[in-house]
């Protein structure tokens, strides 16, 4: 019978939680191809991140919840997406029916569209294309005039031009989203989120160049390949199916760098607000906490202390929007109200800078190549390729995110292939990077948005907005800017610096803090490098913490190795007291230079403990890894026991060797050459190998000290001639007389099995046992994932279910013919 049991590895089955969103583009292995299917991502929070206004920054997974990695789904499951599916069918056909005749809703389905039905249908989506339209233009006003640096003084161009440059990449990825899209209700927009990065590629360039023209043609250069970076990323991911990219950086990694995002956005929103620049210094502390900086952003901070209250006892999604652009309209009547004329708010830093008339044409005027600094386009290409991995985060996480929420399977490696067309024809235009806007598309849909036609509507109205919008920054409000982007900085800074304390470990939750400061002092591409630092340091902490290496340790007084069947009475019972003092230590998961150090004094303080340790067996069955450094540190318990006296055995577990690409195994045998006397050294392939050279260690050391008298082959002979099987069933039952294992040897028949002949299966009743005498037989446990044994000449096999009269509880084969 075999001695090593190895513990069962069951499958671990994890099924999706409803209450904690899945890491959206995570796919079980039966998902097919690369479609993104809804169960994948089943179970993300819903709620629209309008909340915070701007849901670009506000994944589903921000909200507390930990990404799981499902390879099963419930029915339960499938009968919430059903319902889910149906509410949402249930809500568009109302929205139809409540617009006119409800024929119109079936001719919506089924694509048999009369005259009537396709006026009707436009009219329904109308509200949908007013909300789209209303977001990008809201949005474009704070986050265009935030694309160069405030401190950029003076601006050799009008500010308006970042507005232009927000419709343009907006523009261009809305009529891209609406041709190929799998979403009929896709709504695009500039990636805000690389705005930090943007500020950093301008800062380079104004450092090397100054204020001048020539440093804007090279930041906007810049900024026209960092958008075709991206987008030949995005092509080249979705070309070749890599798109569970986002899945490989750590959580708490992105978590640190949107809140990175967040202080920036808030800081912008202090600046757009008074048209200043903030310094983290004393002086700039000083000044603005005097007028007429202080009125002004303290103007801002009320209006956001308004909304969120508003926010907390009025559960509306459209109340942010409403809120924003209810701001215009107030701040016009406080100003006629306190008598108060226009050019004297704009003066007074109330109203943005009438912007000079000019030609929308004119942006592109600016790409002088003759002005451009190529050598300083050089120096930003680490940060270009930051803001690259940056920018591909977004993608993966918005489009799953977006096809549970309106309930369309897509394809999200062709949705990638989509993102790299928008942004390459962005970049070649002298465009800004953009992409599917997640909450902005989810409200689209809600107010019954989508369609080719509707979203093309959508594009020609942004192109007449681009054309002619600039002009309209001179009435926009800055408090309103300001209120817009201090709202969403400080909601990205309580989701990504607060909330995070709930689900993240203290190692991590400091990885993000200390991220978020890093990219606030040093800047964007700094804090993402210290990012990836971080992350590889909490890991390793992580390990240390929680990664223990010893699984157990015990006396091998219960182990036996299969040699013990053919050993005499005698050499049984030295071989049972001389294993009281052998210890066996399994050891476990991943050994790194974090435990393997552990490993050693621990290994060394028992040896100290224990001063009648014989043997030490080190079992590396259970070892996924063994790094280099662990390697040597295992290497060095030799010298550890052999200063002890004690003899070591390394068992392997594998014949492929240690789990290491290290050279331990030379390295021990190296060590065992060494040996001048005695064997103090032996290295194995299986426990049941170590177990039997420890017995033969301790049977030496017993002949040696005359504790057994060696017994000749002869005298063996003379001693027993019975047949092999009668004498393996003996020495199965050595406190018996010989007649009386002969009289239980004539009730036992003979039997020749053939190669994986099958004698029982797993379930089948127990109505007899047997004795191997020649041959191999082999023990498998049918649902423990192949969890088996072997068993060996002399072994009695299946006694136990013949006895007590149950089941097998496991089924046996013979692995080569053989006999019982």
């Amino acid at each position: 019978m075999t001695v090593h049991r190895s513990p069962s590895n069951g499958q671990n089955v994890c099924q999706a939680d409803l209450g904690q969103p899945l890491l959206p583009n995570e796919q079980s292995s039966h998902d097919r191809g690369s479609g993104t299917p809804r169960h994948a991502i089943a179970g993300a929070d819903q709620k629209s991140s309008l909340d915070s206004t701007v849901g670009f920054f506000n994944y589903p997974w921000h909200r507390g919840a930990n990404p799981q990695n499902c390879t099963d789904i419930n029915a339960e499951l499938e009968i919430l997406l059903e319902k889910e599916e149906a509410e949402a069918l249930e809500a568009r056909r109302r929205t139809v029916d409540n617009a006119a005749d409800p024929e119109s809703f079936v001719a919506l389905e089924t694509g048999d569209k009369k005259p009537k039905t396709v006026c009707i249908d436009s009219l329904a989506r109308m509200p949908g294309v007013m909300i789209g339209l209303v977001m990008n233009i809201m949005l474009s006003v704070p986050f265009g005039l935030a694309f160069f640096p405030q401190s950029w003084e003076p601006f050799p161009a009008p500010r308006a031009v970042g507005l232009q440059m927000f419709l343009l990449s907006t523009l261009i990825c809305q009529v891209t989203m609406t041709i190929w899209s799998e979403f009929d209700c896709a709504l695009g927009m500039m990636m805000v989120e690389n705005i930090p990065f943007m500020h950093d590629l301008a800062q380079t360039v104004i450092d090397a160049q100054g204020t001048g023209l020539d440093a804007l043609a090279t930041t906007m250069t810049a900024f026209a390949i960092s958008t075709l970076f991206i987008g030949g990323a995005f092509y080249f991911l979705g070309k070749y199916k890599l798109g569970r990219i986002v899945n490989y950086f750590p959580r708490h990694f992105i978590i640190g760098c949107i809140g990175g995002i967040g202080v920036f956005v808030t800081q912008t929103g202090f600046e757009v607000s008074t048209g200043d620049s903030w310094a983290w210094d004393a002086d700039s502390a000083l000044k603005w906490s005097q007028d007429p900086l202080l009125k002004l952003w303290l103007v801002s901070v009320i209006l956001v202390v308004i909304l969120n209250i508003l926010l907390y006892f009025v559960r509306f999604s459209l109340m942010p929007p409403i809120y924003f652009i209810g701001i215009i309209p107030a701040f016009y009547v406080a100003t006629f109200l306190s008598g108060t004329a226009l050019d004297n708010a704009r003066e007074g830093g109330w109203l943005f800078a009438r912007p000079p008339e000019t030609d929308f044409l004119a942006l592109w005027s600016y790409y002088d190549m003759k002005l451009v600094r190529w050598d300083v386009i050089l120096s930003t290409m680490p940060t270009m390729l930051a803001l690259t991995c940056f920018g591909l985060m977004h993608a993966p996480i918005n489009v799953p995110s977006l096809s549970m929420s309106v309930g369309i399977e897509v394809d999200m490696n062709e949705e990638l292939v989509v993102h790299g067309r928008s942004n390459l024809i962005s970049g070649l235009v002298g465009g800004l990077p953009n992409y599917l806007c997640y909450s902005n598309s989810l409200l689209y849909f809600k107010c019954n948005g989508g369609g080719r036609t509707s979203g093309l509507l959508l594009a020609g109205v942004l192109a007449v907005f681009f054309v002619k919008g600039p002009a309209m920054i001179a009435f926009v409000p800055r408090c309103m800017a300001g209120c817009l982007l201090i709202h969403v900085g400080l909601d990205l800074c309580r989701e990504s610096l607060v909330d995070p304390l709930r689900t993240f470990d203290m190692y991590e939750y400091i990885c993000v803090w200390l991220i978020a400061i890093t990219m606030t002092v040093g800047g964007m591409t700094s804090g993402l490098v210290f990012g990836i630092v971080l992350s590889a340091v909490s890991f390793t902490l992580q390990q240390m913490s929680h990664s223990d290496p010893i699984r157990g340790t015990m006396p091998a007084t219960t182990l036996r190795s299969t040699k013990t069947t053919r050993r005499s009475h005698e050499e049984r019972r030295v071989i049972a007291d001389g294993l009281r003092d052998v210890k066996v230590v399994q050891l476990q998961g991943t050994l790194f230079f974090g435990n393997a150090t552990d490993l050693l004094l621990r290994v060394e303080k028992m040896l100290d403990d224990e001063k009648n340790t014989h043997t030490l067996i080190l079992d590396f069955t259970l070892v996924r890894s063994l790094e280099s450094s662990a390697a040597e540190a295992v290497a060095k318990i030799y010298p550890v026991a052999r200063r002890h006296g004690v003899k070591l055995v390394y068992n392997r577990g594998s014949t492929d060797g240690f789990p290491t690409s290290a050279p331990l195994s030379p390295r021990l045998s190296e060590l065992r050459a060494e040996q001048s006397t005695g064997l103090m050294l032996h290295i194995s392939d299986e426990l049941d190998d170590a177990l039997a050279w420890t017995e033969d260690q301790l049977l030496t050391e017993a002949y040696a000290a005359h504790k057994l008298r060696p017994m000749s082959i002869p005298d063996r002979c003379e001693q027993d001639k019975r047949p092999l099987p009668e004498r393996q069933l003996q020495k199965l039952c050595p406190d018996e007389e010989p007649q009386v294992v002969t009289r239980l040897f004539q009730c036992m028949e003979r039997r020749d099995l053939h190669e994986e002949e099958v004698l029982w299966k797993q379930g089948s009743m127990g109505d007899y046992c047997l004795l191997l005498s020649e041959g191999l037989l082999q023990s498998v446990l049918e649902e423990e994932a192949g969890t088996n044994e072997d068993c060996n000449p002399g072994c009695l096999v299946g006694e136990y279910t013949f006895l007590k009269k149950e089941q097998r509880m496991s089924t046996v084969t013979a692995k080569r013919n053989s006999v019982i």
